[in-house]
């Protein structure tokens, strides 16, 4: 049973992520543009620093937020006590062209590790860890579904 639950985790985070061509899809529409890494691919730096209003996140700093939250599972998951860091993921307010470029990057390869550790994961040895695991695929589809909002915006 662990191994159908994991598998399917696994195509649910990819959906969200990197965005999917299979069919279905359970998340999103789209195909391989509709997850967060093509979703964020679409927009420049300048239109990521853009706020809906002053007192909303930008597009980067959700990307920021979200990438903290995949590092930061991962950093669970293998043992060891994450450093707090919630307040300052959301601390990208505006960026540089460059720092965009090398945030998308930074996603991608926080995705790509958590992912390699839960596809090489065969024990769990604690229910909570499960459960930080399984909280991931919402909390990325909200913070999806308010990027891709905000991008509707642009």
């Amino acid at each position: 049973m662990a191994n159908f639950t994991i598998e399917s985790f696994l195509y649910l985070f990819d959906e969200l992520i990197i965005g999917s061509t299979k069919e279905p899809t359970w998340v999103i529409d789209g195909g391989s543009d509709g997850g967060l890494l093509g979703t964020v691919g679409k927009v420049n730096a300048r239109e990521a620093s853009e706020p809906v209003n002053q007192h909303d996140a930008t597009i980067a700093g959700h990307t920021e937020h979200v990438r903290w939250a995949l590092e930061y599972a991962l950093t669970l998951l293998e043992g060891r006590k994450p450093a707090e860091g919630w307040s300052a993921s959301w601390s990208i307010t505006s960026i540089e062209e460059k720092e965009w470029d090398s945030l998308q990057k930074r996603l991608r390869e926080a995705y790509q590790r958590l992912r390699d550790h839960i596809s090489n994961r065969t024990v769990w040895p604690a229910p909570d860890q499960m459960t930080g695991l399984l909280s991931v695929l919402p909390h990325t589809a909200y913070h999806l579904g308010a990027v891709r909002q905000m991008v509707i915006r642009l």
